[in-house]
């Protein structure tokens, strides 16, 4: 029986936790702070993606090489008063809570307060997420992913018939990020170049002419010494992001005939479209080719179908239809994930060889038939499993190697030892495998039916921009959907397999 002084402590902790900061207030604290303390701009809002992963702060503290957690110590204490001695810090790495990012765990060790105002008791614990972009080579990315966006820029709101407006707009927005100054010039000079380049002035009639040209690469020269001392992790992030600015840059120069100019999208999750040129419809892209969700294509064709707008014929496009485009969009349900509900049917459906198969060596092994494969049920199997990590290995290789997806021992080592710290992306370790395995089973298959059934539901010119470092190039192609070649294509990883649906690539 509870007595009254029970009840009094529990009002005491429920009245203690209603006065604490809100969740936004401690987020903007330590923002704040961080930009007083590093005297920088190089942060980010706190990403939802992984669910509440107790992240309050994501910002750049320099490299993880102990220089990151001791200006993160110096920080906690001179913008937060929490001294070294009242906590512990744990670096998580990458994975837990970014894909790109290692994160830092505060753990608390006794009671005490921040100079917000919040309390903690000992055992509570925030994260930091240390903003430092490190490549495959271990290279740092000055330019951060997703930092060069029309979005970030907040360049989205307006129309642009000139390219003098819009770069009026975009100079003070890229001035603003307080980068260092080579990488200042590489941005806006070489755009410069770009809009005042006279060998490719007014090639073409219009953006028409241009993206049904037999002929449609077009190389812009570009100074050489605006690449000295560009990392090339930056130069990527500048190609995947600036490129969707760049091409507008591009067009205003190499059309004469120049309509309404150029805008955006207002909504930032619009599909396909990265920005729209005189009306037309364009994805921007860097490289070989982009990977836009399979999702938006194929509900687009399944529209049109319903809407008996296109049809198939004959065997082939009919299988196409049955075994893709309908079982994609009418997945049973197996997790909460559509991701992992699609994937799992898919595969279930159109992956006819059981016997060098990762998906059906799963079902194999844990005895499960396709609609019992539920993520629960596989994530308790593989915990139980792990009780025995020979046997675990023993599992997972096998999946591994009948999946088709490329591994070795070392990755095999370094997914087990780490399998307990995937916390709920555990199945990950079976799961992006199966991604891989569809995505060339689908290819194998049905090709030509995905490429003839996709330009016929899509409208987008497709432009793409290679920088050539070693010629000084930036180098534009433009390909219409409608004679572009589509391939599936897995995306997610094996940490993070639900960052994104099955996508399609399309080849130029």
């Amino acid at each position: 029986m509870r007595t009254h002084r029970d009840i009094r402590t529990r009002f005491d902790v429920a009245l203690n936790e209603a006065k604490q900061p809100s969740k936004k207030a401690i987020q903007e604290f330590w923002l704040n702070g961080f930009k007083g303390f590093m005297k920088s701009q190089d942060f980010a809002g706190v990403s939802s993606r992984k669910g509440d992963t107790g992240e309050v702060l994501r910002a750049s503290f320099g490299s993880n090489d102990g220089t990151a957690e001791s200006k993160i110590i110096e920080f906690l204490e001179k913008v937060g008063g929490l001294k070294e001695k009242v906590y512990e810090i744990e670096n998580l790495g990458i994975g837990p809570v970014s894909s790109d990012y290692a994160a830092y765990k505060i753990i608390i060790k006794k009671p005490v307060a921040d100079k917000l105002g919040k309390k903690y008791r000992k055992g509570d614990f925030f994260v930091i997420t240390n903003r430092y972009k490190v490549g495959k080579d271990g290279a740092h990315s000055v330019i951060g992913k997703k930092d060069l966006t029309p979005d970030r820029l907040s360049i989205t709101s307006n129309e642009y018939k000139t390219p003098s407006h819009l770069l009026d707009v975009v100079g003070r927005k890229i001035r603003s990020l307080k980068l260092p100054e080579n990488y200042t010039n590489f941005i806006l000079k070489s755009t410069e170049e770009v809009i005042k380049n006279k060998s490719t002035e007014n090639t073409f009639t219009d953006f028409q002419t241009y993206s049904t040209s037999p002929v449609t690469t077009v190389d812009f020269k570009i100074s050489d010494e605006l690449f000295n001392g560009i990392d090339q992790l930056s130069i990527n992030n500048f190609q995947n992001d600036y490129g969707e600015i760049l091409g507008g840059f591009a067009l205003f120069n190499i059309l004469k005939e120049v309509k309404s100019g150029m805008s955006f999208p207002k909504n930032s999750n619009e599909k396909l479209v990265d920005f729209y040129f005189d009306g037309y419809n364009v994805s921007s892209k860097a490289g070989g080719g982009g990977t836009p969700t399979g999702d938006t294509i194929i509900r687009k064709i399944h529209e049109l179908h319903t809407n008996n707008i296109i049809n198939p014929e004959g065997t082939d496009e009919a299988n196409f239809f049955n075994n893709v485009i309908d079982q994609w969009v009418n997945a049973p349900k197996l997790a909460s994930s559509s991701i992992y509900n699609n994937v799992m049917n898919l595969c279930s459906v159109n992956i006819q060889d059981r016997n060098n198969s990762g998906y059906w060596h799963i079902s194999n092994e844990t005895n499960l038939a396709p609609n019992q494969m539920r993520q629960d049920t596989l994530v308790a199997y593989l915990d139980e499993l792990y009780s025995d990590q020979t046997k675990f290995k023993e599992f997972v290789q096998g999946v591994w190697e009948k999946s088709g997806m490329k591994w070795d021992q070392k990755m095999l080592n370094t997914y087990t030892e780490g399998y307990p710290k995937m916390a709920r992306n555990k199945i990950g370790i079976i799961f992006y495998c199966l991604q891989v395995e569809i995505a060339n089973t689908l290819n194998n298959r049905y090709s030509a039916q995905l490429t003839k059934f996709s330009q016929m539901a899509t409208d987008v010119k497709q432009l793409y921009l290679d920088v050539v470092v070693k010629k000084g190039l930036f180098r534009f192609k433009a390909v219409p959907f409608k004679s572009a070649t589509f391939k599936f294509s897995q995306k997610g990883s094996i940490p993070n397999p639900f960052n994104s649906n099955i996508g399609i690539k399309i080849k130029k």
